[in-house]
Parts: C-alpha cells; sequence; structure tokens
C-alpha cells in the first residue's frame, strides 16, 4: 500500500489511529475484505519509535462492536512495543553489518600495512616499540619479538650522533606535534648501517597516546645525492681547470716570444698546481738550456742558465718519453741538479716532457718547497699545460723560419708579381682579341641581314636588366652579357638563302638553324675564359616545358643564364621586322610572353622582364 492510500496509508502518513465500528459501508476498505472475509468492525494504530512511524498495526473484528479508548491505548502501546521491537531488529542488523565491514577493513589495512613498501612501527611515550611490519624487521634486522618492548636505545638502532635528534623529536610526539621528515642512520643487528627518513605522529588507540612512525630507506637516494655531489664538485673542477687552460693558452700564444709572457703564464699555472719554482728548459746539443724561469726562491738555474745534458734529469725524460716526479730530495736524489735544489730550500719536483712530432726537445719543470707535493692530479693537469708550451715553442722556432723565408720570398714575390702582370695583360690582351674577333664575326653576320641589326646588343641590354631584378651576380652578369653578344654566331655557317628567306622555311632548312647554338659552342670550346658563358649560348632555344632545343631540357635543367637569355632573344625577335613579317608592338610582345610563361619560358623570368620592361 502506499503512504497517503487506504486507512493504513492515511495512518502511516498522519500517525494517528483510526477507529471503524461499521466497515461494511466504508469505500476505504475493499469489498473483498467485509464481502469474502465478513469483517465488520476495524481499528488501525501506527507503529511508532522515537515520534517515526515505522509500519501500522491493524485490528479487525467479525462482530460489529464499539472499540473502546481503552482498547485503543491498549492498542497503540502494543504498536510502540513492536515498532521498537522492529528498529532494535534493524539497528542490530546494521551494527552487525557494520562490524563485518571493520572487521574487513582492519584486515585490509593490516594487509597494507604489514606489506608496505616502509617500515611502519608504533612504540609508547617511553620510546618502547609495541608493534612493526615485516619492512621494519627487514630494515633494522631484528624481529618483532625482539623489538617489542624495548626501546631504541636499549636496542641500539642509533649511533650516538643521533640520539638527541631522536629524543628531541620523542619530545614534540609526546606534546603531540607530528615530527619529520627527518634523516637518520640505523645500525642494523649485522653491525651495518642503513640511511632512513623517518615522520612520525602522535595517535591514540584504547585511550592511551602511542607513537606511529613511517621510516623509508634512503641508503640509494643518499649514495646517489653524494655520488652528485663528487660528480659535480668534479665537474666544477674541471671546468675551473678548462678556464684556466683556456687562459693559459691565450697568453702563451699572445706572443712568439715566450720570456716575455713567461711570468704571467707561470702565475696562472700556479692556480693550477702550486710551485716555488718553474722552469722551460731546452735539450740544445749536449747542453740543457733553461729557456725561461719563474722562481720565487733565490737559485743559480735562472733563465738563460745551462748545464750538461749528460746525467740530467732532461736525458732520462727524453729516453723514457714520460714524466718525471721526485717526491723528496731530502730523502732520494736521482740526479745532480736534485743537490743544488736541496740547497735551496726545495725539496720535491715533477718534470714533463715537451714532444715535437713524437721525440722530447724540452720539458715543464716545476719545483716545491714541500715534499710530495706532486701527484697523479697535477701530472694530468700538466701534461695538458705541456702541450700549449710544446706548441707555442714550435711555433716560435716556425714564426722564425717563416720571418726569415719571408725575407728571402720577398724579392722573389716582387718579381713574380710584375712577371705575374705582364702575363695577365698579356691574357687579357689575347681574351679581349678573340671576344673581338667573335663579336666581329657576329655584326658581319649581323649585316648580312638588315633587319637583325644591332640585335646582339639590344638582347644584352635586355639580358642584363632581367639578371638585375633577378639578383644574380657580377660573374653571371658578365656571362649573361657575353652570351648575348655572341648568342647568334653559330649561324655565320648557314647561307643567306635559308638566313634570308622571306617566305616559311622548310623542315630540313630549320633543322639547318637549330645547328646554329652548337656551332656557336664548336667555334667558341677552345678559349677556356668561356668556360661560363658557353652553357648559356648553346642552350638558349631550349622550352621550358622541354620542347626546345637542343637538347629538349625541361625546366631547371636548362641553365639561368640561358632561360634568361631565352626571353631577351625573343623579345628583341618579335619587336623586330623580319622579311616574312611586320615588327610586333610591345605590348603585343608582352602578352605572348606572358601567355608562354610555364610553357616555352621560365615563369619567374617572364616576371622578372615584366617588372623590368612591364609598363
Amino acid at each position: 500500500v502506499r503512504i497517503g492510500e487506504g486507512l493504513t496509508g492515511e495512518v502511516a502518513q498522519s500517525g494517528k489511529p483510526i477507529v471503524l465500528e461499521n466497515i461494511s459501508g466504508d469505500p476505504r476498505l475493499t469489498r473483498s475484505v467485509v464481502r469474502d472475509e465478513g469483517m465488520r468492525a476495524f481499528a488501525s494504530v501506527p507503529l511508532k519509535s522515537k515520534d517515526r512511524v515505522l509500519g501500522v498495526l491493524n485490528v479487525i473484528s467479525h462482530v460489529q462492536r464499539q472499540i473502546s479508548p481503552r482498547e485503543i491505548e491498549l492498542l497503540e502501546a502494543i504498536g510502540n512495543q513492536i515498532a521498537v521491537a522492529v528498529e532494535n531488529a534493524r539497528l542490530f542488523e546494521q551494527t552487525a553489518a557494520r562490524a563485518e565491514e571493520l572487521r574487513t577493513f582492519e584486515e585490509r589495512l593490516r594487509a597494507l600495512i604489514e606489506n608496505a613498501p616502509y617500515a611502519i612501527y608504533v612504540h609508547d611515550l617511553e620510546a618502547k616499540f609495541i608493534d612493526g611490519n615485516k619492512k621494519a624487521e627487514e630494515m633494522t634486522g631484528y624481529s618483532r619479538e625482539e623489538l617489542i618492548g624495548r626501546s631504541f636505545l636499549e636496542v641500539g638502532l642509533l649511533p650516538e650522533e643521533y640520539i638527541p635528534k631522536a629524543i628531541e623529536a620523542l619530545e614534540k610526539n609526546v606534546r603531540g606535534e607530528p615530527v619529520g621528515p627527518d634523516e637518520f642512520e640505523l645500525i642494523r643487528k649485522d653491525g651495518s648501517r642503513v640511511s632512513v627518513e623517518i615522520r612520525s605522529i602522535p595517535v591514540e588507540r584504547g585511550g592511551k597516546v602511542e607513537i606511529m612512525g613511517i621510516a623509508s630507506d634512503i641508503t640509494e637516494r643518499k649514495r646517489a645525492e653524494e655520488e652528485r655531489a663528487l660528480l659535480y664538485q668534479e665537474i666544477k673542477d674541471k671546468a675551473e681547470r678548462l678556464a684556466v687552460t683556456a687562459d693559459l693558452t691565450k697568453i702563451i700564444v699572445s706572443s712568439f716570444n715566450i720570456e716575455e709572457v713567461f711570468e704571467v703564464f707561470a702565475a696562472g699555472v700556479k692556480r693550477l698546481v702550486d710551485f716555488d719554482h718553474a722552469s722551460i728548459a731546452l735539450a740544445e746539443g749536449d747542453r740543457l738550456r733553461f729557456l725561461a724561469v719563474s722562481s720565487m726562491v733565490e737559485t743559480e738555474l735562472g733563465r738563460g742558465a745551462t748545464i750538461p745534458l749528460e746525467k740530467s734529469v732532461m736525458e732520462w725524460v727524453m729516453e723514457n718519453k714520460k714524466v718525471n716526479i721526485e717526491r723528496d730530495f731530502a730523502r732520494e736524489r736521482q740526479f745532480p741538479i736534485d743537490v743544488t735544489f736541496l740547497n735551496e730550500g726545495l725539496r720535491s719536483a715533477i718534470r714533463v716532457p715537451l714532444f715535437s712530432k713524437g721525440e722530447v726537445f724540452g720539458a715543464f719543470n716545476l719545483v716545491s718547497r714541500h715534499p710530495n707535493a706532486y701527484g697523479e692530479r697535477e701530472k694530468e693537469i700538466l701534461l695538458q699545460v705541456a702541450g700549449q708550451i710544446a706548441v707555442a715553442i714550435e711555433n716560435a722556432k716556425l714564426f722564425a723560419q717563416a720571418k726569415q723565408r719571408k725575407e728571402e720570398l720577398e724579392v722573389a714575390y716582387h718579381q713574380l708579381v710584375e712577371t705575374a702582370a705582364a702575363l695577365e695583360r698579356g691574357k687579357q690582351e689575347l681574351e679581349d682579341a678573340y671576344l673581338k674577333m667573335a663579336r666581329t664575326l657576329v655584326l658581319t653576320l649581323e649585316a648580312r641581314d638588315p633587319y637583325t641589326r644591332g640585335h646582339s646588343e639590344r638582347v644584352v641590354q635586355i639580358s642584363r636588366q632581367i639578371a638585375f631584378e633577378m639578383g644574380l651576380s657580377q660573374e653571371e652578369m658578365r656571362n649573361i652579357e657575353t652570351a648575348a653578344r655572341l648568342h647568334d654566331l653559330g649561324k655565320i655557317g648557314i647561307p643567306d638563302g635559308i638566313l634570308l628567306k622571306p617566305s616559311a622555311i622548310t623542315p630540313s632548312e630549320r633543322v639547318e638553324i637549330q645547328l646554329h647554338p652548337t656551332r656557336a659552342v664548336e667555334l667558341l670550346r677552345f678559349l677556356a675564359f668561356l668556360e661560363g658563358t658557353l652553357p648559356v649560348i648553346e642552350h638558349h632555344h631550349e622550352r621550358y616545358n622541354g620542347g626546345g632545343y637542343p637538347n629538349s631540357l625541361h625546366g631547371e635543367e636548362t641553365p639561368m643564364g640561358a632561360r634568361i637569355l631565352a626571353v631577351a632573344d625573343a623579345y628583341d625577335a618579335m619587336t623586330s621586322a623580319r622579311p616574312y613579317r611586320p615588327a610586333m608592338t610591345s605590348e603585343r610582345a608582352i602578352e605572348i610572353l606572358r601567355q608562354g610563361a610555364g610553357t616555352q619560358w621560365d615563369p619567374d623570368v617572364v616576371e622578372a622582364f615584366l617588372r623590368a620592361f612591364g609598363n
């Protein structure tokens, strides 16, 4: 029954009892109740719990009778007891379901804690362990049984240096403050150490305050951080070394006289490797000469000093081709020079060979007042520095030789310049003569045909302007201009009957005319200075769509100069009179060029022509 429908629905909605002494005529009850079951009197009371209607209690009698208020009160009391029982049953079911949910949740939480990837533990306010997961056992090396009931001090988990920090964290937890993350080291049961990061918070359980901690193993992270720090320091040291080395390079190459810059150079070296005496020594015959010296002590081995090469450290370095390091002259002296150094208050030295073409020719030497001043680090640095010194010395030698050679060559050079100038003049005169001869042939050709007189020079002017519009180089423009002047040279062998024919030419005559670019190239191919011009002449009748001659080249297969010459030649031809037709107007010729752009002529070249001559 829906709430509000029928007598029962009314009681459930209103929360008030309904009593009927005769129900036979009441439309709110179904006829079947009256007819089939024979019911006469009816009472309905709500089942209430805490002013909330949980249901309805219905009482129906076979006898038509009056139901007293006392009976109604009794029914209401019974209804309330039933409501309480229903409510209690519902609460019991909810409590049981909630308890089952809590049990399942606790099991899952315990499983999560037990299998967590970090250590989780609980201790009391005196730091005595109450519980912990498997990761806590793995991290410490102790079983739970060994830890429970004991504090970290009793177990000996913390190194002494971390105990004050741990006590401070515990005091904060006792005050109700969370702590962390803090870094600690733990001493495992086997004595090994592990780096951990710990967070701890106070929690209340069973009316007592306990401390829950979470510890993560950061040993690998700490190791990686230390490695990064070491790497950073190493990179920093190398960067500083490179910067100083770059400065040293600038110093050593700034002059071909090393003696002049050696003091500044030595000061730069001192930033990398400490010393009290520095020198460059060169082997010269049977002597060892000190080329440059920088010393903080009084020494008899100054700049320009020489000693015998035999039995010297230089002889050893030259024979072994490697670095010599002496740790302490006071304990052991390998060479006679060591006595001199010891008397001057010096104790240790490093000598680095200077190489040229695989052979040692000298050494870079550092000497210190301190014993054991030089090792592998210094050796690595000084090998690089020695390489710079060797290159500088070799460059100085080469410079001296080059200077002498330069002086010797200057006289010869002036003679060669005069000779070259004379040859160049002769070459230019010869080239001019060849060009004049070829140009004379073209002019002779044009003189045969009054219709083409001046054609070549007009084509030169048009081609030059197009090339300028297209941004070609000066050399390209010169090649195009020369080609424009000589492009019709091949027509010199074409009979006048064909060349000046006033009517249409035959196919065989067309073939004869189409040979003129190739013939021009054959006439000029022995002139090497026309190398950049010949392709322009040979291909100025090619078509952009491949329909031209002599090689049917497509698009950019044709040289740019030839594509420019093709447009200039066509325009002048169309605007000049011929025996077989009158001259076209400039407007008509331009229209034909526009129509043929992309088929007969390069559209870019036509566009450049129009920019120059279109208006």
